[in-house]
């Protein structure tokens, strides 16, 4: 079937195209998904920054996601330098890239046996088919498209050096398969495939040449596994896989080579994501030892039969062990995860099941005297279809919620997307669709510590800590080695609480656990502000800026570290950063006014208050903090205001009732001065303290000695003196000296 010089290539290139084209251009106005895509690009500063020195040598050096692919990171940057955030862009690149390789594919086949039709089909198979739509939709498989496109290229460099020879050839061989390494690991069986087509179509003479050089291949195969094992430990991501037996991963392996030849003659029920049934119950583990059988009986029987038929139609066993050898690496025996199957595995495995159905096809029109119109009428009607679902199927990576909405409608007892989604409905504050998705994920599978996590996270959110305290506890109890988010999430409730030593306990276990994890750097910093260890604040304040300079907390937390330390020039900068960084940022405007107001620039102060509860009108700090600002500024009524408004938003804070009963007891303002209601707030604060707090005692006693209740004042001060560090019971003594002095004297 070799072609003449009359078959319309052009014309079999420009249908490819259109078929690529038809099915894929809804792309353009497609989302980023939330699986995946924020680590490998629109929450990845690396890649948002575009290409640049730093960012090639981050690309190389990065063992981000448990994977080492710099030439897919630097792809995407080169995808943000041009697009920007734009997911279009992104996805076009990702059309682009498939249909190169439809092309390639028709060129390798072309190149190697000399017929166009059986190549065309082969082509146009992997064009259209519905399987391949997860490679090609999905951003983040931007690896999968890339790697193979260098597939192809190494293909055609072998075809070439198999008939020429040549040192310069087979170099060209190894590049290329060196850089389709560096795009994704999955051609590590390249070499193996490169031996198959030795067999067929390219029929050279199997000595032991043949197999010696394929020796440096393999070890560039070996070295990229070696790699991707490196990268798997660096991430943590190995143990997932190792918490299943190596009897249900073997099952489930020998289950979905035959699930994935059912979906490529049936592409029904597609789906984002398959759990393993090793992580569901153990009727479906008992199900899936049973279906495992009878795949195993099934696969031995193909390949006994391809061997048999070998010599004589040498396509089915060079098809046949293409797909059983290529899918090894993703088939689960090895491989990390919770999935027991994913459509972008066949991306190109499939290819040698498309090889013997067109062969096979052309050797049935060869046998049957009618059968060209039959099979090339029945191919047009399969690949019609196939366009037609494939089609539907790019639909549904339209956006996140889409994605999940349809995956939980093709199939059951799916805890992880619905886990997913809840996470989707969080980010649109459909807080209770989230719950109810978390909910249906921990009852499909109790010792889900992630979903457990992720709806502690939405109590936090809804002002729901004790319910979130008992969901990270939880999940922390269920997996305690990778409960890095329950512990930092557990930190921010306990700092919030004001329980400052538990949140710092917590945070350090989650920087235990994960170093790099910078969030907790900051919430750190602060914790350790609050217990007045500025310079520890400092430090991983500085920490986690040097890591991420676009950091607003970080600056902000360093900020109030520096004006505490007294060095105020310093913690200026830092806020004004914070600010730049993130202009909505209330607490950084408040934290500045602290610092404008200890500087007694309280005109600077008050704007900075103003802004703050500009932008969160239910601010009770800034409320007293102003009101603080305004005594120093003589405007008590407006100060009485602010004192007023943060009691009715914080009823329990003692130190505004502490800041209010000083104005009530020394302003000198008639109208609002008032000894009974100044001592009232004081012996509130001291309610709220504990009657421990040396500072409220004083306040208490002062205002009693205010009213003229000398006595009174001498019994609080007393005890504010024993209460007192150190450092401070000077002062105290010599104001409870002038009290007992008043007593006497009235006496």
């Amino acid at each position: 079937m070799v072609a003449g010089p009359k078959e319309p290539k052009g014309w079999v290139c420009l249908g490819l195209m259109l078929l690529v084209v038809l099915i894929y251009v809804q792309v353009a106005w497609h989302e980023f998904v939330g699986l995946d895509d924020p680590i490998y690009v629109y929450e990845n500063r690396h890649v948002l920054d575009g290409l640049s020195g730093a960012g090639m040598w981050w690309a190389f050096t990065s063992w981000q996601v448990g994977h080492w692919h710099p030439l897919t990171w630097l792809s995407l940057m080169l995808d943000a330098q041009v697009y920007g955030t734009n997911a279009g862009g992104f996805h076009l690149t990702n059309l682009f890239f498939h249909a190169i390789n439809v092309l390639l594919l028709l060129a390798v086949l072309r190149q190697m046996t000399g017929a166009l039709w059986p190549s065309a089909l082969v082509a146009a198979l992997f064009a259209v088919h519905p399987l391949h739509v997860e490679s090609v939709a999905w951003v983040t498989e931007r690896k999968d498209v890339l790697s193979t496109t260098f597939w192809m290229l190494t293909l055609l460099a072998y075809t070439a050096y198999a008939r020429q020879g040549g040192l310069g050839r087979y170099l060209l061989v190894a590049l290329l398969l060196a850089m389709g390494l560096m795009a994704k690991p999955m051609l590590v069986t390249l070499p193996c495939v490169l031996l198959l087509l030795d067999f067929w179509p390219l029929g050279r003479r199997l000595r032991l040449s043949i197999f010696l050089e394929k020796l440096p291949l393999l070890a560039l195969s070996a070295a990229s596994s070696v790699m991707v094992v490196l990268a798997q430990h660096r991430a943590g991501s190995l143990g997932t896989i190792e918490d299943i037996r190596y009897s249900a991963r073997t099952a489930n392996a020998l289950v979905a080579y035959v699930a994935y030849l059912g979906k490529m003659i049936w592409p029904a029920k597609l789906a984002c994501f398959y759990p393993h049934p090793a992580y569901l119950s153990h009727a479906a583990l008992a199900s899936l030892y049973a279906a495992a059988v009878a795949a195993g009986l099934l696969l031995a029987l193909v390949t006994c039969l391809v061997i048999y038929f070998a010599w004589r139609r040498p396509y089915l066993a060079v098809g046949w062990f293409w797909y059983v050898g290529t899918l090894v690496p993703v088939i689960g025996l090895v491989s990390v995860g919770t999935s027991s199957m994913a459509d972008r595995f066949t991306y190109v495995p499939l290819l040698g099941i498309y090889i013997m159905i067109a062969w096979g096809t052309a050797d049935l029109t060869r046998l049957w005297s009618v059968g060209r119109v039959v099979t090339t009428g029945t191919s047009l009607f399969v690949l019609a279809a196939l366009t037609t679902v494939a089609w539907f199927q790019v639909g549904t990576w339209r956006n996140s919620l889409v994605m999940y909405d349809h995956a939980l409608r093709v199939t059951t007892h799916n805890p992880y997307v619905h886990n997913n989604r809840g996470l989707i409905y969080e980010e649109l504050g459909q807080y209770d669709l989230a719950l109810a998705d978390y909910a249906k994920a921990i009852e499909l599978k109790p010792n889900f510590a992630m979903a457990c996590t992720n709806r502690g996270i939405t109590y936090r959110q809804l002002g729901k800590p004790d319910l979130a305290l008992a969901d990270f506890g939880r999940a922390i109890k269920l997996d305690p080695d990778r409960a890095v988010v329950a512990y930092y999430n557990r930190g921010l409730i306990y700092q919030g609480q004001g329980k400052v030593k538990l949140a710092l306990d917590n945070y350090d276990r989650a920087i235990e656990q994960k170093p790099d994890y910078l969030a907790v750097y900051s919430r750190r910093g602060l914790a350790y502000a609050q217990l007045g260890q500025y310079k520890l604040s400092s430090a991983d304040c500085t920490r986690a800026i040097a890591v991420n300079p676009t950091d607003a907390h970080a600056y902000c937390y360093r900020g109030i570290a520096h004006a505490e330390l007294g060095q105020f020039d310093q913690a200026l900068a830092d806020y004004a950063q914070a600010i730049e960084l993130k202009p909505h940022f209330a607490l950084a405007y408040y934290s500045r006014g602290r610092a404008y107001v200890r500087l007694r620039q309280f005109d600077q102060a008050l704007t900075d208050y103003d802004k703050a509860i500009e932008l969160q009108p239910e601010y009770p700090d800034a409320y007293s903090n102003r009101g603080i600002a305004y005594v120093q500024l003589d405007q008590y009524e407006l100060a009485l205001a602010d004192f007023t408004r943060a009691i009715e938003l914080n009823p329990d804070n003692p130190q505004v009732y502490n800041n209010l009963a000083r104005l009530l007891a020394t302003c000198p303002d008639s109208k609002i001065q008032d000894g009974q209601q100044a001592i009232a707030a004081a012996r509130r604060a001291c309610d709220l303290s504990g009657w421990v707090d040396f500072n409220t005692l004083n306040m208490l006693a002062a205002t009693h000695a205010q009213a003229g209740q000398f006595a009174e004042a001498v019994e609080w001060q007393t005890k504010a003196v024993e209460l007192a560090p150190v450092g401070a019971r000077d002062e105290l003594r010599r104001r409870l000296q002038r009290y007992k002095e008043r007593a006497t004297s009235s006496e």
